[in-house]
């Protein structure tokens, strides 16, 4: 495993405990934390029909890709689309952006 995978498996697992820990000391209430590690945990299965904060996540986790930190794994996978990835994300991000701005 590369130090890059390792981190993103490490991120995967810590994510929502920190997301929890900011939200609790911001008053969120529980129901809202809920849904929040919900989307976290399921951002990776795109649904049907996602909701404005899963889209947002989503879209944000695509465009994280494109990072310092995360570029060089991507780009050294075998065969990995950035077209793909920009014709899915880009477009749409903007639009949800626009939205909610």
């Amino acid at each position: 495993m590369t130090s890059a995978e390792a981190a993103l498996k490490t991120s995967t697992r810590k994510v929502p405990e920190i997301a929890t820990s900011i939200l609790k000391h911001l008053g969120c209430d529980k129901s809202f934390i809920q849904e929040v590690r919900r989307i976290i945990g399921s951002h990776h299965d795109h649904p049907d029909n996602p909701s404005l904060p899963f889209r947002v996540l989503y879209d944000s986790d695509k465009l994280v890709m494109f990072s310092p930190e995360e570029f060089p794994y991507y780009n050294s996978r075998v065969g990995f689309d950035w077209e793909k990835l920009w014709t899915l994300c880009i477009p749409r991000a903007l639009g949800v952006w626009q939205r909610i701005c």
